[in-house]
């Protein structure tokens, strides 16, 4: 395993130390599907394998307290952390967004820029940027990157019938699971800014696979399987958009 700093996780090798293709399917070959939880821990440690660390922090969330601060949260904080998947529980440790039609570059600065951030330095690299100067004040990096040709950004989701291609992705990720109330309302906002003045389809979701909205010309389906949308920090984030709570059909 080896770290990447770009990224802040880890990431299978191969015995020249490169990660590729190979050293990725013999990982999951050997450990199952990837998990962005077990590898997204800091430098100089190993990555956790054991699933007794994450149940522990969940509980302790359950009950009410941060396990990483050990401050006390609310309910509504833990429904957007600890969530339920496909019957496992789970803590959202990056959330991502996936539009039909490409971001660019400017219009994300353009809408940090609104929110109140300014001086936004962009790193890029190939088929994407970085921005990593909220990650002591929020505990995240923000990503916005390209996707690869089709079969590789297009996403089989719930909310339709057949598959959703995409052409960007922007990717939050949170750094050594810093988590607070002012982190994750970024995270919605920004979300939601971007797409109120975009009628291109979309894709919003935690972790990769746990979908919680569903964005399409100007009106927005909510996932509340979990109780996600209950947190009452969102009235105020939903005022401007038409809504709707998931009931299990397709978007037609």
């Amino acid at each position: 395993m080896k770290y990447d700093p770009q990224f802040h996780i880890w990431l299978p090798v191969n015995e020249k130390g490169v990660t590729d293709r190979a050293a990725l399917q013999a990982y999951e070959r050997d450990h199952g599907k990837i998990d962005m939880t077990k590898m997204g821990q800091p430098p100089g440690i190993n990555p956790v394998p054991e699933q007794d660390l994450i149940l522990l922090q969940i509980e302790a969330f359950e009950l009410g307290v941060n396990p990483f601060t050990v401050e006390p949260v609310t309910d509504d904080y833990v429904k957007m952390i600890a969530y339920h998947n496909k019957g496992v529980v789970k803590l959202a440790i990056e959330y991502s967004l996936k539009t039909e039609q490409k971001i660019s570059e400017s219009c994300l600065l353009q809408e940090l820029e609104s929110m109140g951030y300014k001086n936004i330095n962009a790193i890029g690299f190939p088929k994407g940027i970085r921005i990593s100067q909220f990650e002591e004040s929020l505990g995240l990096s923000v990503y916005l990157t390209e996707p690869g040709e089709y079969p590789y950004n297009a996403y089989d989701t719930q909310f339709l019938s057949s598959e959703f291609v995409y052409e960007s992705t922007l990717s939050i990720r949170f750094i050594n699971n810093l988590y607070n109330n002012e982190s994750i309302k970024f995270v919605v906002s920004l979300v939601f800014n971007l797409m109120k003045n975009n009628d291109s389809n979309a894709l919003f979701l935690s972790n990769g696979d746990n979908e919680l909205s569903f964005f399409t010309k100007g009106y927005v389906i909510l996932d509340n399987s979990s109780h996600v949308w209950d947190n009452g920090c969102y009235t105020e984030i939903l005022k401007g958009f038409r809504y709707s709570y998931y009931d299990g059909n397709f978007i037609e």
